[in-house]
């Protein structure tokens, strides 16, 4: 069976070739038990790079000082992305959200943009989709939903405090940890708040859902 396999950099994404998407990647660690598991059969053999993107932000141009050569510049690059954003595919569209507070979709066979809306501070982890509705975590204590064909915002979930990790999603509701101590679980298809935790140390990982209860 042919794989395809995406790759996440502080850059930006890289596909590599061959690539046959038949099986959705639609959340962290594939689903909201986080198992990590797809029925695609990795690993590809001699992989050839498909596509790459990198986002492109002029006000967040980072320039790194070479100290050995009289303080000229080394090298430039987009510190976009952050280091725990896994790159979240359904129907071939790619989503993902960056450290320059914006979220695009991509088409996942040719890299091509898609869509992209800005949001109201850095997207540190994850987005989740389901049903046609990507659900991005967000700093600015906030969770945003777009939907997935075009990135029109369906909801806005406020927080007391910043979404920096990766929401879950599982029998039409969102679950997602905040810095404020709890756990949020709203509506997917309304962002309603169902209910909200009690306040408990901040949490340091990513809800967990396995047999109805959520874990974090």
């Amino acid at each position: 069976m042919k794989t395809t396999v995406v790759r996440s950099a502080i850059l930006g994404l890289v596909f590599f070739w061959p690539a046959v998407l038949s099986a959705d990647w639609p959340q962290l660690m594939h689903d909201a038990a986080r198992t990590g598991r797809s029925p695609d059969n990795p690993p590809i053999v001699n992989p050839q790079v498909r596509w790459s993107w990198r986002p492109y932000n002029a006000a967040n141009y980072t320039l790194a000082v070479d100290s050995s050569s009289n303080g000229g510049y080394r090298y430039s690059g987009f510190p976009s992305i952050g280091g725990r954003v896994q790159p979240i595919v359904m129907s071939s569209i790619v989503v993902i959200g960056t450290l320059t507070n914006m979220v695009y979709a991509l088409d996942a066979n040719t890299g091509a943009e898609l869509w992209s809306r800005a949001v109201g501070g850095p997207v540190a982890h994850s987005a989740a989709v389901a049903l046609n509705i990507a659900v991005v975590p967000c700093t600015d204590m906030k969770l945003y939903a777009f939907n997935l064909q075009t990135g029109a915002t369906v909801w806005i979930l406020n927080g007391d405090g910043g979404f920096y990790t990766a929401p879950a999603i599982e029998h039409g509701r969102v679950y997602a940890s905040c810095s404020d101590g709890r756990v949020y679980c709203a509506d997917l298809m309304t962002g309603t708040l169902v209910w909200r935790s009690t306040p408990a140390a901040m949490p340091i990982a990513c809800c967990v859902c396995v047999g109805g209860v959520v874990c974090f």
